[in-house]
């Protein structure tokens, strides 16, 4: 399990005067008669005319772009000369915004996509009305939520009338660059486990969410999020990892989505592919390879790569984002289990997270990984020594290890078995 490296757009409404305009907020909504509301939406949610509302401080970052990105880090961004004065001496409330607004701004952006918001705005502009009558959506709730959507511009609001941003265009929609709607759904099938942490730091009794019977919208969401950063990274991969000349068959361990593989068998035109993983998993991945056209070229094993037999041999055996999901004695038998399948002369590849060791100095991409694999597995990122010690302990030699320009946090690791 990997977390995708995604656009961040959270807005926080802070010290209490107007922000930016760019949701009518003063718009009519048409309220029916037998609506009541609750007390927890009185006090959440100021009136229409109540100009007590603050100026907006967004919490933003960088893109993930093909040519590669720094690493992946929120910041608050000052939207007049006092909230930056405010940053600048250190006396923003940033509690606030992580505690909450991290959490609403999520909440939101999950619910509009689940309840059809972007999809339903991606022809001609609608108005809080019109938009509620085709989602089927409480007109006032609606209100809410597309105030919400405007301050975080994923929506901009025109004459009373709803149209969506370039954000959601690139990001969030058919024909995006890259479609990130399956990743960020999800972050919704993460939910329960983010808030267990408590109990799940205090105990240690974690979970893994692979084995524990997870429906298919599940697998869906978590596969095809994975896949759609792929065509973003797989030509560099694949072009970064040497196979024996003549190669005919690979191995894709916990594979899942198949697309990694497919790269290769692009570029080695008499390449075929096995993927073994979980039945669920298979279930994804065949849909995925049969949508890029490559079905005739792939075989699928449904299995546990912890206790299934590997076969062989293979001429290149790829371990892609597996070895964070492994135990520290699961992954020394797995590079043993991937030695064992190799043809002599075979190639093994590893592509995970980079660790960056512990204190201050990690990353917070690094360090909310640490804490999804936690959470998702109850394991976490090894350090490339480990790694390598791990691959040589099992008999292979040539450790190799490459550093992506598309994936700046991701380690590539190639291994050979030797001829003789």
């Amino acid at each position: 399990m990997q977390v995708p490296q995604s656009t961040t757009g959270l807005t926080a409404h802070l010290l209490g005067r107007p922000g930016t305009g760019r949701h009518d907020a003063s718009a009519p909504v048409a309220r029916p008669a037998s609506h009541t509301t609750s007390p927890v939406t009185s006090y959440a949610t100021p009136h229409a005319h109540d100009t007590r509302v603050a100026p907006a401080v967004c919490l933003s970052a960088p893109a993930p772009t093909p040519s590669g990105a720094a690493p992946v880090r929120p910041s608050v961004r000052a939207e007049n000369p006092l909230e930056w004065a405010l940053l600048r001496l250190g006396l923003a409330p940033l509690p606030l915004l992580d505690g909450y607004w991290g959490m609403a701004t999520s909440r939101a952006l999950l619910t509009a996509i689940d309840l059809g918001v972007f999809d339903a705005l991606a022809g001609d502009p609608l108005t809080c009305e019109e938009l509620a009558t085709r989602l089927g959506t409480d007109p006032l709730g609606t209100r809410v939520l597309l105030g919400a959507l405007c301050g975080m511009r994923y929506l901009r609001c025109s004459g009373r009338r709803y149209r969506t941003t370039r954000t959601v265009r690139r990001w969030l929609a058919d024909g995006a660059l890259v479609d990130l709607r399956d990743s960020v759904l999800f972050f919704d099938d993460l939910w329960g486990e983010l808030s267990d942490l408590t109990a799940l730091v205090r105990s240690g009794e974690t979970r893994n969410l692979h084995l524990d019977g997870r429906g298919p919208e599940f697998w869906r969401h978590y596969l095809r999020g994975l896949a759609a950063f792929v065509p973003l990274v797989s030509g560099e991969v694949a072009r970064k990892v040497a196979l024996p000349s003549g190669a005919r068959t690979l191995l894709d361990v916990g594979g899942g989505h198949g697309m990694y593989a497919a790269a290769f068998l692009r570029r080695h035109g008499a390449l075929t592919a096995t993927v073994l993983d979980l039945p669920e998993a298979c279930a994804v991945g065949r849909e995925c390879i049969a949508e890029v056209g490559l079905a005739d070229r792939f075989t699928w094993r449904e299995a546990d790569a912890r206790t299934a037999d590997w076969g062989g041999p293979y001429d290149a055996v790829l371990l892609f984002n597996l070895v964070h999901n492994l135990s520290w004695d699961e992954n020394a038998d797995a590079f043993r289990r991937a030695y064992d399948a190799l043809a002599p002369g075979g190639t093994v590849a590893v592509l995970d997270s980079e660790y960056e060791g512990e204190g201050g100095g990690i990353s917070l991409t690094a360090g909310l990984n640490e804490m999804l694999f936690y959470l998702t597995t109850g394991t976490r990122v090894y350090p490339e020594a480990t790694i390598r010690d791990w691959m040589a302990g099992s008999g292979l030699r040539g450790i190799r290890t490459r550093h992506l320009a598309s994936m700046p946090q991701m380690a590539l690791i190639t291994a050979t078995r030797p001829r003789a």
